[in-house]
């Protein structure tokens, strides 16, 4: 016995329909395509007709949405830089009216205290303090000795590290070396060996221009 097929078939969209304007493209060419069969205007086609004016509709809204959107963010994006000028030309008018009111009142905090603005007054100098926790650190790199250790933060004038390859030896020790950060490394040595460093604060209202010297730490040149 022949068997005869099934005419069954299951309307699917196959056009990419991910961003809005994917959307709106899509739907435009199936709406056109739609309308175009020779049955689209078939009595029994009413709900199909109806359909397709809510997705016209819908479209419509998302494609006037896209276009909306864009000018906002263009507005946008030129206000956000229009603002970022504004605030650099608010630091400087604000510098500007510090500076005048300096000139006015020539120093008399009297005066200036009739404008209402603050008084900026000299900080006193805290002299700087010897580092501590000095101890040696690791280098993934061949040939290196490092330290590091804690430092007073209002020493704004660095620091000094010594070395040297014998503490009881002073023929041994580096000339002392300036450093601004709180670590130090010494390329160049011998792997495995053993450097000493020691540390000072550098303060040039001490009477030696710095603290006195930390105990001397070990480290151990990286393999």
């Amino acid at each position: 016995m022949k068997s005869t097929a099934v005419d069954h078939a299951v309307a699917r969209f196959t056009e990419p329909m991910n961003t809005p304007a994917e959307k709106v493209t899509a739907a435009n060419t199936y709406i056109a395509a739609i309308k175009a069969s020779i049955n689209w205007a078939l009595p029994t086609a009413a709900d199909l007709q109806a359909a397709v004016g809510f997705w016209i509709t819908e479209t419509a809204n998302i494609a006037a949405g896209a276009t909306l959107i864009a000018s906002l963010e263009k507005k946008l994006a030129a206000a956000r830089t229009a603002q970022l000028a504004s605030l650099r030309r608010w630091g400087q008018r604000k510098t500007g009216v510090l500076n005048a009111l300096d000139v006015l009142c020539d120093g008399s905090k009297d005066m200036m205290t009739t404008f209402g603005v603050g008084i900026a007054e000299a900080a006193a100098h805290v002299a700087a303090v010897v580092p501590v926790d000095l101890k040696s650190t690791k280098s993934m790199k061949s040939g290196i000795a490092g330290i590091t250790w804690l430092g007073s933060p209002v020493n704004p004038t660095g620091f000094m590290v010594q070395h040297a390859t014998s503490t009881t030896d002073p023929t041994t020790y580096s000339a002392p070396i300036p450093c601004p950060r709180r670590s130090f490394e010494l390329p160049g040595q011998t792997p495995a060996a053993t450097i000493y460093f020691r540390v000072a604060a550098q303060d040039s209202s001490l009477p030696a221009g710095q603290t006195a010297w930390t105990a001397w730490v070990a480290a151990v040149v990286s393999l």
